[in-house]
């Protein structure tokens, strides 16, 4: 059985889940914990990687056992109307501090996990459109499909307009990184 960490790591927010991997894996059961650092408001690039270095450090009390960790891949190039250079820059940046700051914690190397892989192999069907031929909503359809599918058990943090709060996207999107690190790295 592995203890895994699920990071989606981002300059506005960070996402984190702990699932236990094992041949029967029910997500309303092995599912454990979840956790969005919001940096939004946070202007320093330093205090933004102390936020999530000091959730992951409480994280760690909690579970002292995790022996396998998976991290979105970062952005690895400017995509027009996403990020800009800078943005993808920075976020290479942070993406390398979490990545150590895990590792140290833990004693684990991290794993890079491809997104679209990690979609494809938990069977989250992203349609790509005329309208959308860029994919803009692919978190859109990841969200929808992981909360009624692995995650329809939980009850998230909703806005007053009754939608989930963004920072909902990136802890699902943990999830997905996690369990879709482990079905790809058996």
């Amino acid at each position: 059985m592995r203890l895994c960490l699920g990071l989606d790591v981002s300059t506005s927010v960070t996402g984190i889940c702990v699932i236990r991997d094992h041949e029967n894996f029910d997500p309303k059961v092995d599912f454990l914990d979840w956790r969005a650092c919001e940096l939004s408001k946070i202007e320093s690039f330093w205090k933004k990687t102390d936020n999530v270095a000091e959730t992951l450090a409480a994280l760690s009390i909690k579970f002292p056992e995790i022996n396998c960790i998976f991290i979105e891949e970062p952005m690895k190039r400017f995509a027009e109307g996403f990020s800009s250079a800078g943005t993808v820059s920075i976020l290479q940046r942070i993406n390398g501090i979490i990545c150590y700051v895990a590792y140290k914690i833990w004693n684990v190397e991290p794993t890079y996990v491809p997104v679209s892989s990690a979609r494809k192999v938990i069977g989250a069907r992203i349609v790509q459109t005329k309208k959308d031929p860029q994919l803009r909503n692919a978190k859109k359809q990841t969200l929808d499909f992981v909360l009624a599918n692995d995650l329809s058990h939980i009850v998230w943090p909703c806005k007053k307009s009754g939608a989930v709060k963004d920072s909902t996207y990136d802890v699902v999107d943990s999830y997905v990184v996690a369990r879709g690190g482990c079905l790809l790295n058996k």
